[in-house]
């Protein structure tokens, strides 16, 4: 027919971006890590699955190809005491937490298979609005907040989106994903005015902010020699930072990739990837609590399939 829809309830996964959907399945892709410009690895549960509700379906649009959609709506079972909000409060002098909820977590992506075949073009925004924190102030964060005194953080909508093209054609895939991710709210604490000894607080409300541009462009080839069993591919990545704790930032840097398919369901894979930013390094996670501008990194990997 020329409109198909369904209907999904439960825990199901939302097809965010061109791969989250398949970002633990490590046969579907040449690299050891997705682009961590667009997929960053700490906000992984927010982006592959919801408890909810979902529609979902596919028009044909004649010569211009067809169309596949999903709207959703639901929940996650966000942990106050580690994740990826817990870590980015952290950052800024916020501990312990006491409270971290949403409203609800809500979303569209549609995907435009063109007529050129292979060739397919998608967007995808989620959005989860009703963000409350609360919790204590600690001393050493970048806010004037008064240590050891109560917050309470609201912010009316977190969206991301994501823009993607692919290209698949014989041994060939071509890629490419831009994100706008947008989490701004205000925190609502106290501050001490007495320049002296003694504490005089006075509320006060301060923005917090967490604005990122971020895109990548990757190219993988399956060589035709030695049976079909490598691969390869390169990957160009850039991210733009505007932090309350960081001010803006950039980050930047290229990998590479080598896949080998020993045996069916058998894979081996190395990375190398050169990096110039800390976008995806914390502070607080390293042995000596500083960072390098530039850096690089080489995975291995294998994975068995069953």
């Amino acid at each position: 027919g020329v409109l198909d829809l369904g209907f999904t309830a439960g825990r199901f996964k939302i097809g965010h971006g061109l791969y989250n959907d398949y970002r633990d399945l490590d046969m579907t892709r040449t690299s050891v890590f997705l682009p961590t410009s667009v997929y960053n690895p700490r906000f992984r549960d927010f982006y592959l699955a919801i408890n909810g509700a979902g529609l979902h379906g596919s028009v044909a649009a004649g010569a211009a190809g067809s169309f596949d959609f999903m709207g959703y709506i639901g929940s996650q079972n966000i942990d106050k005491n580690e994740g990826a909000i817990h870590d980015i409060f952290g950052d800024i002098g916020v501990a312990p937490i006491s409270r971290l909820t949403v409203d609800q977590i809500r979303g569209i992506n549609v995907t435009w298979n063109t007529p050129l075949d292979g060739l397919k073009v998608k967007y995808s925004l989620m959005d989860i609005p009703g963000f409350l924190v609360q919790g204590t102030m600690v001393a050493g964060g970048p806010l004037p907040l008064e240590p050891g005194t109560a917050f309470n953080f609201t912010c009316p909508n977190v969206w991301d989106n994501v823009a993607s093209i692919e290209y698949q054609r014989d041994r060939l895939t071509l890629a490419a994903e831009y994100s706008y991710f947008y989490f701004k709210g205000v925190i609502d604490g106290s501050v001490d005015v007495n320049p002296g000894p003694g504490v005089f607080l006075v509320p006060v409300s301060l923005p917090i902010y967490w604005v990122v541009n971020s895109a990548y462009i990757s190219a993988s080839y399956r060589l035709p020699v030695f049976d079909d069993k490598f691969e390869v591919q390169g990957a160009w990545q850039w991210s733009e930072f505007d932090t309350v704790n960081n001010g803006k930032s950039k980050t930047y840097g290229w990998t590479a990739a080598l896949r080998y398919d020993v045996v069916d369901h058998w894979l081996i894979k190395a990375e190398y990837g050169w990096i110039n930013g800390t976008q995806a390094v914390r502070r607080n996670e390293q042995y000596d609590r500083t960072t390098e501008r530039v850096w690089s990194y080489l995975a291995v990997k294998t994975t068995f399939d069953f």
